[in-house]
């Protein structure tokens, strides 16, 4: 998943190769008004993405990659949570 820096602001630790639950771990700590903003999600063969209304309907605030378009990870969790821009993840069994 990618973040639009365009709606979303400058992301210091990239906008792009998301992983959903990271997206939604960065965002409690930095933006965490937009976990409970209205929003319309978009699938269809053109696209997949996020719109936030308080921001516009125009401009998606996030694409997903998903229906066999999945590019290549180009973020990187485990450096993401080095930094401490995201918390361990401790995985039980």
């Amino acid at each position: 998943m990618d973040l639009n820096e365009e709606l979303l602001g400058f992301q210091e630790l990239g906008a792009r190769g998301w992983i959903a639950l990271d997206v939604i771990e960065h965002l409690s700590s930095t933006q965490p008004e937009l976990l409970e903003a209205m929003a319309h999600i978009v699938v269809n063969t053109q696209k997949s993405e996020i719109y936030l209304f308080e921001h516009t309907e125009e401009i998606p605030a996030f694409i997903i990659h998903c229906r066999g378009r999945i590019p290549g990870c180009q973020g990187n969790a485990q450096t993401r949570r080095i930094t401490g821009a995201l918390p361990d993840q401790k995985v039980t069994v």
